[in-house]
């Protein structure tokens, strides 16, 4: 995650640390492929220009706040990861990303909250 986009790596640690249980998070996921979804950002060709390089937004909950400082995250289909909190891949969703998934994509918003622990 550029340092612009989402401000200093020492902010986002900060704001990382206060993160609790059934909070929502992303997860800017790198992938690379030749036919890049309509979700994905920042995507550049491959040097051998078959195929790209972009970024997925992940919408995930975290689960679990461990003691060392990794944080247990769900998917909406149930699939756990453990993801440091100071991940540069990690960070709180915008209040655009927040109205998008309450009013345009409030399937994969129910599938978050409602899956069990």
């Amino acid at each position: 995650m550029p340092a612009g986009r989402h401000g200093s790596s020492a902010l986002a640690n900060a704001m990382l640390h206060s993160i609790r249980v059934h909070e929502l998070v992303v997860f800017e996921k790198q992938k690379h492929g030749v036919r890049p979804s309509l979700r994905a950002h920042d995507v550049r060709p491959a040097p051998s220009g078959d195929d790209y390089d972009y970024v997925i937004d992940k919408y995930w909950v975290v689960v679990r706040v461990q003691d060392d400082g990794r944080l247990l995250l769900r998917t909406p289909g149930g699939k756990l990861h453990e993801i440091g909190a100071g991940d540069p891949n990690l960070r709180r969703p915008s209040w655009r990303e927040r109205l998008w998934l309450s009013v345009f994509d409030r399937r994969r918003l129910r599938a978050l909250r409602h899956r069990g622990d």
